[in-house]
């Protein structure tokens, strides 16, 4: 486009150029038999030079447009590459949300086995209590009962001790 716009202008101004030359030869030759000639070659002039002057807004329009489309063009690749910047930065954080995931499933089944084995430590403890606390007690009983034994064991030979010794002054009296 630039190089179609710049031919263009050159062009214009060549012919600008040409027809001012060919009015001072105009000029020059005939003045006055050529007024016709030389007011239609000035009134060309002045629309060549009108046309030129729309042209060359026209391009100066045109190259803003193009600096503008090339502005946007290149926010628009930089915000693919902010992009893509951020794509691989999502894919690294999923990848620490994975490897996060992995590192808690293995704590809770950890945990998990720890709660077990404190669970099992502590049954296995208060059963120990319990047994340690039956022993003592069925040891206790035991000796209870054997103490009971012990005093019925005296009763009873202190009953027969009575019991002969009452039969003993029983038949005393009757000797007597």
């Amino acid at each position: 486009k630039q190089w179609y716009q710049r031919r263009v202008h050159g062009i214009k101004k060549t012919e600008i150029v040409h027809l001012k030359k060919e009015i001072e030869l105009l000029k020059a030759e005939k003045p006055i038999d050529n007024v016709d000639e030389t007011v239609k070659l000035n009134m060309q002039l002045e629309e060549m030079s009108i046309t030129l002057t729309s042209l060359q807004q026209m391009k100066e329009s045109y190259e803003e447009k193009i600096r503008t489309l090339e502005n946007e063009n290149k926010s628009l690749e930089e915000l693919s590459t902010d992009i893509a910047d951020y794509r691989r930065q999502i894919l690294g954080k999923d990848d620490e949300i994975d490897s996060l995931k992995e590192k808690l499933e293995s704590k809770i089944l950890e945990l998990s086995k720890k709660s077990v084995e404190i669970f099992d430590d502590k049954q296995a403890q208060v059963g120990k209590l319990f047994e340690k606390h039956d022993i003592e007690q069925v040891e206790m009983l035991q000796m209870q009962l054997k103490e009971k034994d012990e005093f019925y064991e005296k009763q009873k030979a202190d009953n027969e001790l009575k019991s002969t010794e009452c039969n003993w002054r029983k038949k005393k009296k009757f000797c007597n």
